[in-house]
This record gives structure tokens, sequence and C-alpha cells, in this order.
């Protein structure tokens, strides 16, 4: 049997918009991996920097596409349609796996059982430090778990199209899909190694996350949370409303970043990483 029948099709889909500076370096690293049954598809959102050139220059070796979009999640299951992986795994451009074996070391101990989902641990930056993050599914419930990261999590492809990211939650749409899984009897089974390296410094999350807690609330309550998680969801929108009142004098991306550092010391605490400028930058 030719080896790359040995292993499942995996689709990489990364979703763009106007990030000339970091496209290429996304695109071969995904290139790089050495798993032998894999697809890269690229969306992009119709941008207007050069990204497109540069996405061009890679067309002999990926899928891609580039049109106007209604946001990251429309973008992303519009890669998942064209798609044509049994698994999918989606990346932001400036996302990186943490080795060229990431892939192929997830899916030569993987049996398979029917999961809808792998999830393996993202190693986050905030400047030139990192944590290494798993998430604590099963032992808490998931309205309670950190949403497992779409940049670590490989999703059978037919399990992606079944649950659509819905228009209305603009900010963490895929928390959403996560909990649709689960609390419809979707499994998943977990791989020990980490899968991704997420720069934390800023994007939709970042920019707004008031509005990220107050979809997350909304989420929890249309599936019905108890009534404890709802109160402390509530509680953590108070909160953020009252930090940006003082936006002017502390700049919101500050404050996300050191709430995140703050997260991270409670947590273990965080790790000098020599290559972060040639990863991301200043």
């Amino acid at each position: 049997m030719d080896k790359k029948e040995q292993y499942p099709k995996v689709s990489v889909i990364t979703v763009v918009y106007n990030r000339a500076e970091s496209i290429g370096r996304t695109i071969e690293d995904t290139l790089s991996q050495s798993y032998p049954n894999l697809e890269v598809v690229v969306v992009d959102g119709a941008s207007t920097d050069g990204t497109v050139e540069i996405i061009k220059s890679y067309s002999d070796r990926i899928v891609w596409l580039s049109e106007p979009d209604q946001g990251i999640y429309d973008a992303m299951m519009k890669g998942a349609r064209m798609a044509t992986g049994e698994w999918v795994i989606f990346r932001n451009a400036g996302d990186y796996f943490y080795s060229s074996k990431v892939i192929e070391n997830a899916f030569s101990q993987y049996e398979d059982h029917g999961e809808d989902l792998i999830i393996g641990g993202t190693r986050y930056f905030v400047n030139h430090y990192y944590i290494d993050r798993f998430k604590n599914y099963p032992e808490v419930s998931y309205f309670e778990a950190d949403a497992a990261h779409h940049t670590s999590t490989f999703i059978r492809r037919t399990t992606q199209l079944k649950y659509p990211y819905p228009a209305e939650y603009k900010f963490c749409a895929d928390n959403w899909f996560f909990i649709s899984v689960l609390s419809n009897g979707g499994t998943f089974c977990k791989t020990s190694q980490i899968v991704a390296l997420y720069d934390n410094r800023g994007g939709a999350t970042a920019d707004h996350y008031d509005r990220t807690l107050q979809d997350n609330l909304a989420i929890f309550k249309s599936f019905g949370a108890p009534a404890e998680i709802i109160a402390r969801q509530q509680a953590a929108i108070r909160h953020c409303q009252k930090v940006m009142r003082r936006k002017k004098y502390l700049p919101w991306r500050l404050f996300y970043q050191f709430t995140r550092w703050y997260y991270g010391y409670r947590q273990g605490g965080w790790h000098r990483y020599s290559r972060f400028e040639e990863l991301f930058g200043q």
C-alpha cells in the first residue's frame, strides 16, 4: 500500500485578509509538514495589500479562493466546503505548527473509533513568552472549560459541515461549534503533543474582548447552561465594561495581554522563547 493511502487525508485551511507580511510564512510552514496525505486550502477575503499575489505564487501546490466574505467564520466554512480531506484543521495567517511532524505524529498514533475531534495543545505567546495549554475536557463541563482552540483541533470534515458556524456570533462561533458537537453526543480524543503556535497579542478576540464575552453569554444561554455559569459570565462582562470605561488610560490590547499574562502566571508561569521575532515579528 502506498504510504499516502495509509493515512487519512487532512486539509489544512488558512483564512486570511490583508496579511501580506505573514501569509507566505504560514503557507510555507504548512507545506513543510511531513504528513504524506495533505491538502492545503487558503481562503482570502479579497485582500488589497498584496496578499493575493503571494497566494498565487503557491497556486501549483495549494487550493485557494479570493473573494469577499462575511467574516472569519464565513471564510472558515468556505474552506471546509472546498476541502476534500476526511479531517480539517483551521489556522489564521500568522499561525504555525509546533513542528514539521505535528500532523504525522498525531495520525500515526491515532486509532479511528469514529471520533469527531482530535484535540491537541496550544502554545500561546504574549510577546517573547509562552505558556502551553491543554483543554480540560472532560474533567469539567464544556461550559466551564476553555473552548478547544481551532488551530490545535483536528475536526472530522463531515462534523464541521453538520454544524456550520452561525452568523450571529462574530467572535466565538467556534465555541458554539464545540459545544454543539459535544452536547449532541459527539466524541473526541486527545493528543498529548502541542499542535499550534499562536500569537495571542491581538486579533478579533483581543480587540473586541467585551463582544467575545457577550457572545459566549448568548451561547451559554442558548444551550441552557446552569445558572451559576450564567452569573459568572455576566460578572465577567460587568468587569470588562468597567475596565473599558478606563480604556483611555489603558489601551485595550495592553489590558488583554495583561489578563492573559496573569492567567498564565496563575497556571504555572511563562517561558521565554528565543524565536518569537523570527515567527511573529516585532
